[in-house]
């Protein structure tokens, strides 16, 4: 997968879950996805790696932590799955608008 990904402009990655559920990336996890696409890439263009898969928690100050970490390790996009129930849900989740790190 890393090695099609270096070929091009970006990967979005996911880990499968684990023994308790779903399992983020790290900021280690990311480093280490990074460090494979750079030892085979031989384009200069920059190269994305786009994570997430889960819905937002409650406590948006962790939150604002894992991502920031996994930014500042080399992911460039977090994507938030969001896993509503019915529309109003949907549109509540939407209008919260997205979780800033900045």
């Amino acid at each position: 997968m890393v090695r099609r990904a270096a070929r091009w402009d970006g990967i979005v990655p996911y880990k499968g879950p684990g023994a308790t559920g779903w399992e983020d990336f790290t900021p280690d996890d990311i480093r280490q996805v990074r460090a494979s696409i750079e030892r085979q890439r031989s384009a200069s263009t920059p190269c994305d790696i786009a994570i997430g898969g889960r819905s937002r928690g409650d406590d948006w100050e962790q939150e604002r932590a894992l991502i920031g970490g996994v930014a500042a390790a080399g992911a460039t996009w977090w994507m938030e799955a969001i896993f509503a129930p019915d529309l109003e849900a949907m549109r509540a989740a939407i209008r919260r608008g997205p979780l800033r790190i900045d």
